[in-house]
């Protein structure tokens, strides 16, 4: 009888351990997590902040292993992907984390200008939504989100700092 009650014991603790374990893991693919993840982390760095990644894809050629992993929500709409090559994030993205609403228009996108800094562009559109990073050995380009009130969104590109590219799909 004793043993039973261990048992049992054991089961319950086990079972709510796993419920633990599984709400915190879910809890941890949100744009906070997301931003603390840095270029250069080693993957066990990222599993400390996102928890144990899905291995999608694994290659070694000429001196380059690379592993990316993913972390998604139970439907699958939410989701961080991570890039690691010889050991180190080289790349992140992510998907519907962050919808913040932003006051953009046709004419304020019309005063961004190649070559402009985030800091710049952040002056005329407001604080953006970092959506991917890609690490190169001589910079890194990023990719940022302004979310109009009437579905349509901004899209820039920063190499090196910069601006590279824009895109505007249906912000008036």
């Amino acid at each position: 009888m004793k043993l039973k009650k261990s048992f049992v014991s054991i089961l319950i603790l086990l079972f709510m351990f796993t419920l633990s374990v599984s709400v915190s893991a879910k809890t941890r693919v949100t744009y906070s997590s997301f931003l603390k993840v840095k270029m250069g982390m080693s993957y066990s760095q990222v599993k400390h902040i996102l928890g144990k990644g899905k291995v999608d894809s694994s290659s070694s050629t000429e001196g380059y292993k690379s592993t990316v992993y993913s972390w998604k929500t139970d439907n699958g709409d939410k989701y961080i992907i991570v890039g690691i090559q010889n050991g180190k994030a080289i790349t992140k993205s992510q998907n519907n984390l962050n919808n913040k609403i932003s006051n953009v228009t046709k004419a304020k996108y019309k005063k961004l200008k190649q070559g402009m800094t985030y800091k710049k562009v952040k002056a005329i559109l407001g604080s953006g939504v970092l959506t991917s990073q890609y690490k190169t050995s001589s910079g890194s380009t990023m990719a940022y989100v302004w979310q109009s009130k009437n579905g349509g969104y901004i899209e820039i590109n920063f190499s090196y700092g910069k601006l590279n590219s824009k895109v505007n799909i249906g912000v008036k």
